[in-house]
This record gives C-alpha cells, sequence and structure tokens, in this order.
C-alpha cells in the first residue's frame, strides 16, 4: 500500500505497523470495529463468521476480515466467493 501512495505522489510522513496481536489489541482498546454486512459472511481459512446487519467486529474478528483471501456471502442459491478479492472488503 505504501507503495501505491508514493507512486501517486501522496506524502507520508508516518505510519505504524503492527503484528497480528497487536492489530487484536488495538481493535479491542478502542471498542471493536463496525461495520455493515448485506448478507451473512464467512470465510472457513480465516475464522470469519458474521451475521447480516450492523455488527461491532471484535479484535479476533476484525483480523480475521482482514486477513480474509476466500471471503464469501449467502446468497439465494448459496455461497458465494466474492470476485473483488481485497478491493471488495475495501
Amino acid at each position: 500500500m505504501l507503495a501505491v501512495l508514493m507512486r501517486l505522489g501522496i506524502p507520508i510522513h508516518h505510519y505504524a505497523e503492527f503484528e497480528f496481536s497487536g492489530f487484536v489489541g488495538l481493535v479491542d482498546q478502542v471498542g471493536g470495529l463496525d461495520l455493515h454486512f448485506g448478507a451473512p459472511a464467512r470465510d472457513d481459512l480465516s475464522g470469519l463468521s458474521i451475521d447480516a446487519g450492523c455488527q461491532t467486529l471484535d479484535g479476533v474478528e476484525a483480523l480475521a476480515f482482514a486477513r480474509s483471501r476466500h471471503f464469501k456471502v449467502l446468497a439465494d442459491d448459496g455461497w458465494q466467493e466474492d470476485p473483488s478479492g481485497d478491493l471488495g472488503r475495501m
């Protein structure tokens, strides 16, 4: 991401780097991450399992969401993997 910002001419004055445990702790310290899900979502490999609607993810859930590479949503015809990948979760 830093390389993309630099190529776009956006100056980077500071950045923070976190290990997984630091990410979990940071999210928990701020009271969780509020996200809206239009449908139930999951990623069996990252451990993500979220109900539809407005959800407050704790640190572990937020990490599973951030690490998801096989994000699936429940559609009328079953679980469908989101082809937009990381960009879709942004």
